[in-house]
């Protein structure tokens, strides 16, 4: 069985941890929520499902960005935020923009400031294509597979405005192809499709925030003195500390039992109720940094003597500091629901060696 002086260390580390994550988290999705980042990468997850090669043609001369990669990336950031610059692009009627411009997408957008969507359900996007194509090849036949067909059939040509790109007109037909001409089918293909992209998506995404995550938690270890060797060696030598500390997360644990942390992402909005949620994390963490004096100065979250942090500065060694901090913004970037559920299992843990014991 675990030393349970060990196992106290382990649980005011996660604990730590814990409380730092959320405060993480909630910057984290603060800066989401600004940035618009979940639209953003939708729209340009669906752009690379809808168009070949996109361009952009300044006079006569065409920039094509399959070439420029970061370009394309500098100036989708700047188009974004000022869409009006658009008129500079020769593909305004590619199949993608015409997707984001059917109703069915437009008022998925959450204000006149968010047109875009942050999210598109499978079926939105499929009913959404097939509506779209019917539309544009209404004169191509009678059928629904016939209009669609016609459409993607007319190589570099536009049709009511639409231009489809080569390959994914290529991709599509052979959608229909293996729906066997059937609509409801090529329907479902589609949602297929979609999924797939979202899948890989979401992988992306998970990775950019576990590095802001990692960049944040990096930001509170400097900024606050969060050390994790410091912390191990004041808890491992301090039963006070430690037992105050498995007190409070034990009495957090208590309080918060019916919460549920969910690895998905949640939605914020940008409102006092943000701000409330910090000062609130500020109070619970004040008393864990006391106890393990956490803090440049004053072992205090609120106070910080500056003599006294240049002092300490320079009596520490170096590599060790940062090594301390770098194992802090490891930690934080696995999420508070992670530590969440580490910290039940912990306390499950000790609770059954003292049953053991007795």
């Amino acid at each position: 069985m675990i030393n349970s002086s060990v196992l106290d260390v382990i649980i005011g580390l996660v604990f730590i941890y814990f409380l730092y994550s959320i405060l993480a988290t909630t910057i984290q999705e603060m800066l989401v929520a600004i940035s618009k980042t979940r639209a953003r990468m939708l729209k340009r997850a669906i752009e690379r499902m809808l168009t070949d090669n996109f361009y952009y043609q300044i006079g006569e001369k065409k920039i094509y960005f399959k070439d420029y990669p970061y370009l394309y990336r500098f100036i989708s950031i700047v188009l974004y935020f000022m869409p009006f610059l658009s008129k500079l692009s020769c593909q305004k009627y590619n199949l993608s923009n015409e997707f984001y411009q059917q109703p069915s997408i437009t008022y998925l957008g959450l204000s006149v400031w968010s047109k875009i969507p942050s999210y598109v359900s499978p079926q939105n996007f499929s009913k959404t294509m097939i509506d779209l194509l019917k539309e544009k090849g209404i004169d191509g036949g009678n059928t629904d597979i016939e209009k669609i067909y016609f459409v993607l059939n007319c190589k570099d040509k536009e049709i009511k405005g639409l231009s489809v790109d080569p390959q994914t007109s290529k991709f599509l037909k052979s959608l229909i192809d293996d729906a066997q001409n059937d609509i409801g089918e090529f329907k479902l293909l589609l949602e297929k499709w979609f999924e797939e992209t979202m899948l890989r998506l979401s992988g992306v995404y998970k990775r950019r925030v576990q590095l802001n995550l990692m960049f944040i938690g990096l930001v509170f270890a400097i900024l606050f003195n969060i050390d994790t060797i410091q912390i191990a060696n004041t808890l491992s030598k301090s039963p006070e500390a430690r037992d105050q500390l498995v007190n409070l997360s034990l009495e957090y644990l208590k309080y918060n039992e019916k919460d549920s942390l969910s690895n998905k992402s949640v939605e914020f909005k940008i409102d006092s109720t943000i701000i409330e949620t910090i000062k609130n994390l500020e109070k619970e963490m004040n008393t864990p940094n006391n106890l393990v004096a956490i803090g440049w100065g004053e072992a205090s979250f609120e106070k910080t003597n500056t003599k006294q942090v240049i002092s300490n500065i320079k009596s520490m060694p170096i590599l060790k500091k940062l090594l301390g901090f770098l194992l802090t913004a490891f930690a934080i970037s696995f999420g508070a629901p992670f530590w969440f559920d580490l910290l039940n299992k912990l306390v499950k843990l000790r609770t059954a060696g003292k049953l053991d014991k007795k």
